[in-house]
Formats: structure tokens, C-alpha cells, sequence
């Protein structure tokens, strides 16, 4: 029988990437095959990035001791659609950098989303408990 800590962050892991696959998804590919302007690219792996750091942060506040495991399965999905996409097509230099970019870009954003988010609510959840111990006792 399986513990509940380890049930707890495989479900944990599978939502995480689950929800970086979509994300991914929808935009390291349409990046890599679009017909505009480089700069398109930029505005579109910056959204990302900011996407992923708000997903990473809601991972990190809801599971905060397990914010690493939810920021590398959040962006671990970058990985795959840009190796999905590299192989589909023979692609220049330029847009295999890009892809690394993406993958760069995903991976500090959503592990720095979720440690701030983490950091943030076990120094809140300390913090109660130590004013919970030093208030004086009720009648």
C-alpha cells in the first residue's frame, strides 16, 4: 500500500503536467511554425513565461512543500513539444534556439513562480502557528 504523501505527489506531478502539456502546447508550437516576425516569437515565449510563472505560483501556494516537483512537471512538457516539433520538421538554427529559449524560459519561470508562492505561504503558515503558541491562553 502505497503512502499518502506519495499518492499525494504523483497526482500532484500528473495535474502539473497536465496542465504545462496545454500550455506548452499552444505555444511553443504556433511559435515555431508561425509566418511573422521574429518579434512575434519574443511577445509570445514572454507570455508564456508569464503564464507559467503564474501557474507555478498557484502550484507552489497550493502544494508548498512540494513546489520543485510542481515547477519541473509544470515546465517538463516544454521539453517534449519542442523535441515534437524539432523532429516534424527540418528547422533552421534560429528556431532551434528559440526552442530552447521556450524550454529556458519555462523552466525558470514556473520553478521561481512556485518557490515565491511556496516561500511566501509557509513563512504566512509559521508565522500563525508561532502567534497561536504566544497568545495568551482563552477562558
Amino acid at each position: 500500500m502505497a503512502k499518502s504523501g506519495t499518492l499525494a505527489s504523483v497526482v500532484t506531478g500528473v495535474v502539473a503536467f497536465l496542465v504545462g502539456l496545454s500550455v506548452c502546447f499552444f505555444t511553443i508550437g504556433p511559435a515555431m511554425f508561425a509566418d511573422g516576425p521574429t518579434s512575434e516569437r519574443f511577445v509570445v515565449l514572454g507570455i508564456g513565461a508569464l503564464i507559467m510563472f503564474g501557474l507555478g505560483m498557484a502550484g507552489g501556494a497550493l502544494a508548498p512543500r512540494r513546489y520543485r516537483l510542481v515547477g519541473v512537471w509544470l515546465a517538463a512538457p516544454a521539453v517534449l513539444v519542442f523535441l515534437f516539433f524539432a523532429v516534424s520538421g527540418e528547422l533552421p538554427i534560429e528556431f532551434i534556439l528559440l526552442g530552447v529559449a521556450f524550454v529556458v524560459a519555462y523552466f525558470a519561470a514556473a520553478l521561481f513562480g512556485a518557490w515565491l508562492a511556496a516561500r511566501t505561504r509557509l513563512r504566512k503558515l509559521s508565522g500563525a502557528a508561532a502567534e497561536g503558541s504566544m497568545s495568551e491562553p482563552r477562558v
